[in-house]
């Protein structure tokens, strides 16, 4: 991970992966077969521990609450989660190329979109959400909106701050679909 985030994939060699590991590449030829099999296993290992730390951070949480802290977790808010953001967004493009880490990531993806969706139906069981809230749409536009910051917080010029990401976020899940701060029927 540290030879990807540091040199691209392109300079993530399996001589380079080696050399960081102070392994040789014979070494590591009986672990990984090629360089492919080496990136399933550090995007598998990244997603593991995102979701270890979403086991723990949304123990308690549902509805609303829940999906704003699994959208915010989701962000490059600090130096893991810039690590994991950088790791992901580089692993698209091969993706796009490798049937197997494309697998990868759609399963990951899939977590992602079955808790956000679990959460928009637990807001509406609460109350906090308005009964005409289409969830499908609600649930796009939120995760568009979290790849969206993701992009610009990494490559997007600058101006973009991590408080000012948050607020996005909190604003766009608060005052368009919280049942409280909807305008009257018919206003829309």
């Amino acid at each position: 991970m540290r030879v990807i985030l540091r040199d691209g994939l392109d300079g993530a060699t399996t001589r380079a992966i080696a050399r960081e590991s102070g392994y040789s590449n014979g070494v590591l030829s009986h672990y990984f077969t090629d360089k492919d099999t080496m990136m399933r296993a550090v995007v598998q290992m990244s997603h593991d521990r995102i979701n270890a730390r979403w086991d723990r951070k949304l123990v308690g949480l549902r509805g609303m609450a829940a999906l704003k802290e699994l959208l915010v977790d989701n962000i490059p808010l600090d130096g893991e989660r810039d690590a994991e953001t950088r790791l992901e967004i580089s692993m698209w493009g091969r993706a796009l190329v490798s049937p197997d880490l494309r697998a990868l990531q759609d399963q990951e993806a899939t977590r992602l979109r079955e808790l956000a969706l679990d959460f928009i139906v637990q807001a509406h069981e609460d109350g906090e959400l308005a009964e005409e809230t289409n969830d499908t749409l609600l649930l796009e536009r939120l995760l568009a909106l979290m790849d969206g910051l993701s992009v610009r917080m990494l490559v997007g010029p600058s101006g973009l701050t991590r408080d000012i990401a948050c607020q996005i976020i909190e604003e766009e899940v608060d005052s368009r679909w919280v049942k409280n701060n909807l305008p009257p029927s018919g206003t829309r």
